[in-house]
């Protein structure tokens, strides 16, 4: 996300920094409610069986009285990432390869020939690596978009660093190699299963409000509801055309991940266990291991539900969160 968004929002986790979030004020927050959720920022979905005309009456009676506020603005601008490779380690994780593409604006027809070519991409990919490195290798293609932006992104796993990074080494070219028009049979095929699949998240209210949200926000409804009339449209030459423009030889981030590598100890000698009580009851474990590679402490409390007194039930929870986030808030 930092490497992708860099000086944008969407860089920092939905959770936001504990900083902001322990010290935001009752008024900011207010402030943020009342200009952000507005009738004026507000999109409504309703699918189902019943009558337009009644239901669009039944949503001004409710909604239609409500006040507009001042549309709130950012200065947030998107900046595509600067292409390039690089590596990072993590606590964890098996290797592997994640890459991104910026998107440029697309229509409605150019969005959907786009989706089709992920899943040739996805495929050729998935072929030229397993072919290379004599094993099956996974990748996967999806896009990471919001308003202001948006990236086509993916993820080549790995079975070790060497590996990994040799996959990094030949994705530029890989990815440009991959973006010749599919064959006839193929287009079909997947024109069937995107349409099925398209019906389904429509008749699924919720997956269907939250996977079309970014196009919902921009006015784009019709790029949600039309796929249908629109997979007509598509040919493998509009696939083709559609890859070749990303240009992802030579724009492409790319973030090798890797994890810690295993340190052996050095120490010699046995472990050594020893347990004390001190004058005030605290009970003390301690084993000294020299061939240990980690330090650990943790701290338990004899309380849990079975010592809560009578009429008092969620007072040990309580008091766990408590202890674990701190008294202040």
């Amino acid at each position: 996300q930092r490497i992708l968004w860099n000086g944008m929002p969407y860089e920092m986790t939905v959770l936001g920094p504990k900083k902001v979030i322990s010290t935001v004020s009752r008024d900011a927050v207010l402030k943020y409610y009342k200009s952000h959720y507005a009738p004026n920022g507000m999109t409504i979905l309703l699918l189902g069986d019943f009558a337009p005309e009644e239901m669009m009456a039944l949503i001004q009676a409710n909604y239609g009285d409500a006040m507009p506020q001042s549309a709130p603005t950012s200065e947030a601008a998107f900046r595509p990432a600067k292409p390039g490779m690089s590596a990072q380690y993590f606590t964890g994780i098996s290797p592997s390869v994640s890459f991104a593409v910026p998107l440029p604006e697309l229509s409605q027809e150019q969005a959907v020939a786009l989706s089709l070519g992920e899943e040739l991409l996805s495929e050729r990919l998935s072929k030229a690596f397993t072919e290379r490195a004599g094993h099956d290798v996974e990748v996967s293609i999806s896009e990471d978009v919001y308003l202001e932006g948006g990236y086509l992104t993916g993820t080549i796993g790995a079975q070790d660093e060497k590996e990994a990074k040799t996959f990094a080494r030949t994705l530029p070219a890989a990815l440009t190699a991959a973006t010749s028009a599919p064959d006839e049979a193929w287009l079909t095929r997947k024109k069937r299963e995107m349409l099925a699949s398209e019906l389904k998240d429509y008749d699924n209210f919720l997956y269907f409000g939250m996977t079309k949200a970014p196009f919902i926000a921009q006015g784009k409804w019709e790029l949600a509801r039309n796929t249908a009339s629109l997979l007509d449209s598509i040919t493998g030459g509009k696939i083709s055309d559609e890859l070749v423009r990303l240009d992802m030889g030579a724009k492409v981030t790319m973030l090798i991940a890797l994890p810690y590598p295993e340190v052996k100890a050095t120490g010699k000698g046995e472990a050594i266990s020893k347990r004390a009580v001190l004058a005030n009851g605290v009970t003390l474990l301690v084993k000294s291991d020299p061939r240990s590679q980690v330090f650990g402490a943790s701290v338990v409390f004899r309380n849990r539900n079975f010592a809560e007194p009578a009429g008092r039930c969620g007072m040990a929870e309580l008091w766990q969160r408590t202890l674990m986030q701190g008294p202040v808030g």
